[in-house]
């Protein structure tokens, strides 16, 4: 195209053309970029559905540029792993209400392998730790307690009963409110009791017998004031 000198319109035209694709490009442009910060922000506050929504967006503008894949793969790869932590951390609740504590405790350190920063699987461990303590403990005391009471039952049946006598009373320092060790004990003490008294009166009628017995020796050889006496 030829133009005249005094022909400047379709110039100016053109040129203004030029200018507003180029502006209409920058623009484009700049809400792209802004896409894909916002998309980041979401990644970010764990926003992944939202983040994934504006990452298509920013892929069909730009399918050329590498960045919205990047983020997809990122998105992809934390949803991967969030679904990993949680199975193990249901897992690891399972057990626990089993009462399989060292396999829950396994579940939990696999879980806070995955994710060092969170709190919870540290919170679990650290109860379950807890727990196992105190449990020991427990089933030492229960086992000693089991031991004294197994002891007093043979010293019993042997009739040994201050022997048995100090393992109920052993036993009940371990559980004080135990009615079975505490009715043993009243038992034995009775039993205790009736046999000292028992053993009174046996020595009570031996005296009294020999008493008599020597009394009719007197009174058999007619020695009556000597049989009196007695």
């Amino acid at each position: 195209l030829v133009l005249k000198p005094m022909e400047q319109g379709p110039v100016d035209k053109a040129e203004e053309a030029e200018r507003l694709e180029k502006a209409k490009g920058q623009e484009t442009d700049a809400q792209y970029e802004k896409i894909l910060t916002v998309a980041e922000k979401k990644i970010e506050s764990k926003e992944y559905d939202r983040a994934l929504e504006l990452i298509d967006r920013a892929i069909k503008f730009k399918p050329e540029d590498s960045r919205p894949q990047d983020l997809l793969a990122k998105v992809n790869a934390i949803k991967s792993l969030d679904k990993k932590y949680a199975g193990l951390m249901n897992s690891a609740s399972v057990l626990m209400s089993k009462k399989k504590f060292e396999e829950a405790k396994k579940m939990y350190n696999n879980a806070r392998k995955l994710k060092p920063k969170e709190p919870e699987p540290k919170i679990q461990i650290a109860e379950i730790n807890a727990l196992m303590s105190a449990l020991s403990k427990a089933n030492k005391k229960d086992s000693l307690y089991t031991s004294y009471i197994e002891k007093g039952q043979r010293n019993f049946d042997k009739k040994d009963y201050s022997a048995a006598l100090r393992c109920y009373q052993k036993a009940l320092l371990i559980i004080p409110t135990d009615l079975a060790a505490k009715s043993k004990v009243s038992e034995i003490k009775q039993l205790m009791d009736d046999i000292k008294d028992s053993k009174a009166n046996r020595i009570i009628a031996e005296r009294l017998n020999a008493i008599i017995k020597e009394a009719d020796s007197f009174f058999e050889k007619k020695e009556y004031a000597r049989a009196k006496n007695k």
